[in-house]
């Protein structure tokens, strides 16, 4: 993946703080046929309090970006460019600069939370690792915050869900404690890779308004990996763009929703500018 430079990119609102900076960001992955490249020159800014969408069919390369900037990535991944989050560049592998920022002041939402949660462990005990890990919370008072995030993300009945386990929820309550989880540390930035895949529609719309709600409410930025621009099924108000992703770049900063005309590339016009075979 690839986006215009940083400085040719109209994202931010004059005044907005940039919290979020990738600046010719490329992973490259060993395979068994030599490396390959999954994202490709990534060069972004997300300012607090915006949303970005990254709009890409699957293997555009969304997640491969969304995990870079997390580190998060399998064994022998190599990474070039940089990442700041409020100006502070943050580090890959090992026991890195950038590791206590990780999962607490930057957060993340998986698509697969069946895959994602333990699934040999209550919902309870599974919050309560990130608040006591980065807060240092007791085991009583972790548990008191768990349900006090069960109730933000409006999952009902948060006392019984957290003595369940993973396979006793539906799939939408098992997105919302994904999403709990992420919200644990009252992160600056959430990264959200398709976190409505395998739901349906009217479980996507919910989950959808629900991360907007939450943007708006807690002040913080998300980057949301979706496969289709957000328009009129997402509600996020102003100050949300999306950009396009194809063959492990992004081709074009679409500004707010739209994208330039004329378009850069043909995957920055959707569908509609798709080759079409001969019949």
């Amino acid at each position: 993946m690839s986006v215009l430079p940083a400085a040719a990119a109209p994202a931010i609102r004059s005044g907005r703080q940039v919290v979020l900076e990738l600046d010719e960001l490329s992973t490259h992955l060993a395979t068994s046929h030599g490396p390959v490249t999954v994202v490709d020159g990534v060069s972004l800014r997300l300012g607090a309090g915006e949303t970005v969408g990254v709009v890409g069919e699957s293997g555009s390369g969304k997640s491969m970006l969304m995990r870079t900037v997390m580190d998060v990535l399998p064994a022998g991944a190599r990474i070039t460019g940089t990442v700041r989050f409020t100006g502070t560049e943050l580090g890959y592998g090992g026991w890195n600069k950038g590791r206590h920022l990780r999962g607490s002041r930057l957060a993340m939402v998986f698509q697969d939370s069946l895959s994602n949660l333990n699934p040999v462990r209550t919902i309870g005990a599974q919050l309560a690792d990130p608040l006591r890990h980065h807060l240092g919370l007791s085991r009583r008072s972790a548990r008191s915050r768990a349900r006090e995030l069960l109730e933000l993300v409006q999952l009902t009945e948060p006392q019984r869900r957290l003595r369940q386990y993973p396979h006793e929820l539906s799939g939408g309550m098992r997105q919302r404690v994904m999403l709990a989880m992420a919200l644990a540390c009252r992160p600056d930035v959430l990264i959200a890779d398709e976190p409505t895949t395998a739901l349906d529609v009217t479980v996507q719309r919910q989950i959808l308004d629900l991360l907007a709600d939450l943007r708006r409410e807690l002040g913080m930025a998300v980057l949301l990996g979706q496969p289709r621009p957000r328009g009129r099924a997402r509600p996020d108000g102003p100050g949300g763009r999306d950009v396009r992703g194809r063959d492990h770049r992004v081709r074009a900063d679409g500004g707010a929703v739209r994208p330039p005309a004329p378009p850069l590339h043909p995957g920055v016009a959707g569908g509609a500018a798709e080759p079409r075979p001969a019949p």
